[in-house]
């Protein structure tokens, strides 16, 4: 039976109002093996032992579980596993044994002390006991865990412009710590490494204050039409504290296409052959050349192509 039937049950069964009696007296002893435990996430699994007296008259069988405060109860355990899952029934005053195994935060992303209330019931009796004990989640020893993400993952901006990537990263530690910020993949020329302006250097030093948010801005300045190509370019952005593998974030800036494209037609529109005289070997040319001019004053890169029309299109040649 899984522990979410054996919990509708359960409740179910505490709807019936108990006698005077059953309230007066303690049919169920709790014991814990431990009143408070420590637990680093990753690493060695925590572990609990719980003992439970059946203090009672009658046979019965005991199922127990976990609640974390702060936690949705509704979730999934996913955070323990027990042995046994059930007790085998067990007569009056005899006693059942278990082994809780604490194998993640129930709280993810938190680190800290959180309070773990053990609830022992027994379907046979309508019977409950709860015991609360303290667990402390520490972090992997040498690190720091930091949240880091991009505000705005895609940012558009054209050349000669100031772009603005947001960044903003959550110290889930209970500690201030000391934070250097870096984006990646953009040329150092866009960045001013002097500092005189928010945001504008390459790398960023910033204390995070214990559980709560930073944000940082990156303001790298594009360069006019000719430097600043339209085309998007990935970029990373990573946190690190010393002593702690860096997080990362992934996005990139978009540089818009502006600027135009203009084709200047021949002048005068026709040109004549030279005259040929008589006397003139055949040999010499008689071209007429018009010069056609295209003119790029945009960051784009075009491929050109000319297409010639003509009556005699084996008379005709072009040169760039």
């Amino acid at each position: 039976m899984s522990d979410i039937l054996l919990r509708d049950v359960w409740d179910k069964l505490n709807d019936v109002e108990p006698s005077p009696s059953t309230l007066s007296e303690k049919r169920l002893d709790v014991r814990l093996s431990d009143k408070s435990l420590e637990l680093v996430p990753g690493q060695q699994p925590a572990q609990l032992g719980v003992r439970v007296i059946n203090r009672s008259d009658r046979l019965t069988s005991f199922q127990i579980e976990l609640l974390a405060a702060g936690s949705d109860a509704a979730a999934s355990s996913h955070w323990y596993s027990l042995s046994p899952k059930v007790s085998a029934v067990t007569p009056p005053g005899d006693t059942s044994e278990f082994q809780v195994t604490l194998l993640n935060t129930p709280l993810p992303g938190f680190l800290g002390w959180v309070s773990l209330t053990v609830r022992v019931y027994a379907l046979e009796l309508k019977a409950e006991e709860r015991q609360v004990l303290r667990l402390k989640i520490s972090p992997p020893e040498g690190t720091i865990p930091l949240k880091l993400e991009l505000l705005k993952p895609i940012v558009r901006t054209r050349p000669g412009q100031a772009a603005t990537l947001p960044v903003r990263i959550y110290n889930l530690t209970q500690l201030t710590v000391g934070c250097l910020v870096r984006c990646d993949g953009l040329p150092r020329s866009w960045f001013n490494d002097s500092e005189q302006g928010p945001g504008q250097a390459l790398e960023q030093g910033v204390d995070l204050l214990p559980q709560q948010w930073t944000t940082v801005e990156f303001s790298p300045t594009l360069p006019a039409l000719s430097e600043a190509l339209a085309r998007s370019l990935p970029l990373t952005v990573q946190a690190e504290v010393p002593g702690s593998p860096p997080v990362m974030a992934a996005g990139r800036l978009e540089i818009l296409p502006v600027g135009r494209l203009a084709f200047r037609p021949p002048s005068p529109a026709r040109q004549f052959l030279p005259r040929h005289w008589p006397w003139q070997s055949a040999e010499r040319r008689r071209d007429a050349e018009y010069q056609l001019i295209f003119e790029n004053a945009s960051n784009l890169e075009p491929q050109l192509s000319v297409d010639l029309d003509s009556d005699n299109p084996d008379l005709l040649q072009w040169r760039l």
